[in-house]
């Protein structure tokens, strides 16, 4: 297994010059309380919404599983219908 190149040549500067290598403009405006704010807003909101999304489909998933489990108890006999036909032609 062969090792991943390392550009060396691109690591000295950042090395020598430390000041170059701050973070993105962005998140030097950081500083002031209402960006801070913003930034810990923003990274909940993105936190959240996947886990969200996922308990939102196993949610679905369990209530059809219980109405098709009572529908079964119950007897319902679900017939197969006629092939439905190809909306997008």
């Amino acid at each position: 297994m062969t090792r991943p190149w390392t550009p060396v040549w691109l690591t000295v500067p950042l090395l020598a010059l430390p000041e170059t290598a701050l973070a993105c403009p962005s998140c030097l405006a950081a500083q002031d309380s209402d960006v801070q704010m913003a930034f810990i807003l923003a990274t909940a909101f993105m936190t959240a919404t996947p886990l969200a999304l996922i308990g939102a489909l196993v949610l679905w998933l369990r209530r059809r599983l219980r109405r098709l489990e009572a529908e079964e108890a119950a007897g319902v006999v679900r017939l197969p219908g006629p092939p439905r036909a190809n909306r997008a032609a």
